[in-house]
């Protein structure tokens, strides 16, 4: 006779409700008094929802951050009015269209807010992972408001020099208002937040973009590989046998074609095989990887009919790019890293040039590039399992991490693709072909398993054959998870 499953309060036998939440029995009467502590807390959620509403008019009505700003503007203006007003009339308007957007995001989440809050309320569907996930979003709109008010969200830039372009001597630029996680004006991609070395991160992903099957629907994707998170946290996809490049914006359920979707080709309009994609504020472009075209190309966020051809004739699997507008891009064919100064053809060569092998000097398939402050440029050397740091006009490369040897340990790698380098100097590496992505924390050998510690599989707390990462401004992790066809997210566990 089958036994039954006891209640996990009072340990008797009538266990029979489940909570999926706690994964629980339950006997009938304490099931009614744990839900009835659920909807308390729901209560509590309520509450603190109605308190942002207040903080949201008060935040965008009367902003005193932001009128600090412009004051400061016009002060500008007065010592140089007669050249300057035309930059100092758009820099206001940049103000506007910036605290415009932000009021816009906060309003969209506080009502997204609301609308689950009401939907648990009337489905009484509510488990544990809705209050977490509630409460942590309710205190993240409350710290974006409270810095919102208390200092300026908007950040001041002026330059002073008459060999500049005019309209370039002052303008504005969003700052990240979380404190804790500040991220360089570098690249959102590359240089990544101040991550303490005791950080975790949730073991189990959630899927924020394909996850429906290998398909070319606008739900799905066919082998994702290079990423991109933007500030307002939408992505960036390098869809790779769909040829084309998808945009998600958070929490959508479908993905935006932004450049490509015309089929496999060699026009203008079309991709085939992108391996990676960044994007450039200063053009409002993205840079595309067009590996099957063997092409580098500028893509308009704004025009997105068709391309344009910016380096041609290379094996490009990586990009990257610095504070100064210049573009690196790894070469596969050549075994180099090259870069290039704008509107240049032919680059120079910042790591490898020697010929393909394992020298200081080689590199051996040279994948995914990073350049962080000091212009240093770290190459993912494939083939040699490795990761290596080429410093601003050396001739040979250091090993970072990993070395020749193919072995499934912590302190070797095996075929590395996606790296990352955090302010602190922690190496993160997507290890595909051990379905995991490890930590490196600076000056130790051995690294630390991220995410995918369960091998190969399609759980949430599994990868398969993942390809690149990279972190939004509150240090939460995302993986292109190229044999499962999706996108998953690993929250940072503080």
């Amino acid at each position: 006779m089958a036994s039954l499953n006891r209640c996990s309060v009072c340990t008797k036998r009538a266990g029979t409700c489940f909570c999926p939440g706690c994964n629980a029995y339950f006997c009938d009467d304490d099931f009614h008094s744990h839900r009835g502590k659920l909807l308390n807390e729901l209560d509590g959620l309520t509450i603190d929802r109605n308190e942002i509403q207040a903080k949201i008019t008060e935040a965008f009505s009367n902003n005193q951050s932001v009128k600090n700003v412009l004051v400061k503007i016009d002060e500008w203006q007065q010592k140089n009015i007669e050249r300057i007003k035309q930059a100092a009339d758009t820099a206001k308007q940049q103000v506007l269209q910036i605290m415009n957007a932000k009021q816009k995001d906060i309003k969209i989440r506080f009502q997204t807010l609301s609308q689950e809050l009401q939907e648990l309320r009337d489905t009484k569907g509510v488990v544990e992972q809705d209050i977490a996930r509630l409460q942590q979003e309710i205190r993240q709109i409350n710290d974006e408001l409270a810095l919102l008010v208390q200092s300026p969200a908007i950040e001041l830039n002026t330059k002073h020099s008459d060999q500049i372009v005019w309209n370039q001597m002052i303008y504005v630029e969003e700052k990240s208002m979380h404190s804790d996680y500040q991220i360089s004006q570098i690249n959102p991609s590359y240089c990544i937040p101040n991550i303490s070395y005791g950080a975790r991160w949730a073991e189990n992903g959630v899927t924020i973009a394909g996850g429906h099957g290998e398909g070319d629907k606008l739900n799905q994707l066919n082998h994702p590989v290079g990423i991109y998170v933007d500030h307002d946290l939408s992505i960036y996809i390098a869809d790779q046998q769909n040829h084309r490049i998808v945009r998600w914006k958070r929490g959508a359920t479908y993905g935006q074609v932004v450049a490509g979707g015309n089929g496999e080709g060699n026009r203008t309009n079309q991709l085939s095989k992108p391996k990676y994609v960044i994007v450039d504020k200063l053009t409002d472009s993205l840079i595309i990887c067009d590996n099957g075209n063997r092409r580098v190309m500028r893509w308009s966020r704004r025009n997105r009919t068709s391309g344009e051809i910016i380096i041609d004739n290379i094996d490009c699997m990586g990009l990257a790019m610095d504070d100064q507008q210049v573009l690196y891009v790894s070469d596969w064919d050549n075994s180099e890293v090259r870069r290039y100064q704008l509107g240049e053809k032919n680059g120079t060569i910042v790591a490898g040039g020697n010929g393909k092998g394992e020298q200081l000097n080689q590199l051996n398939g040279p994948f995914y590039i990073i350049v962080d402050q000091d212009y240093s440029v770290y190459v993912s050397d494939r083939n040699n399992h490795r990761v290596m740091k080429w410093m601003k006009g050396a001739k040979e490369g250091i090993v970072v991490v990993g070395n020749k040897r193919d072995r499934n340990d912590l302190a070797h790698l095996t075929s590395p693709k996606g790296i990352l380098v955090d302010q602190l100097g922690s190496m993160y590496v997507v290890n595909g072909v051990n379905h995991r992505v490890l930590r490196f924390q600076k000056n130790v050998t051995q690294g630390n398993v991220m995410v995918g510690s369960k091998g190969q599989g399609e759980q949430a707390n599994q990868l398969s054959r993942p390809n690149d990462l990279s972190f939004d401004r509150y240090g939460n992790l995302y993986v292109s998870d190229l044999g499962n066809n999706r996108i998953q997210c690993f929250s940072l566990q503080k």
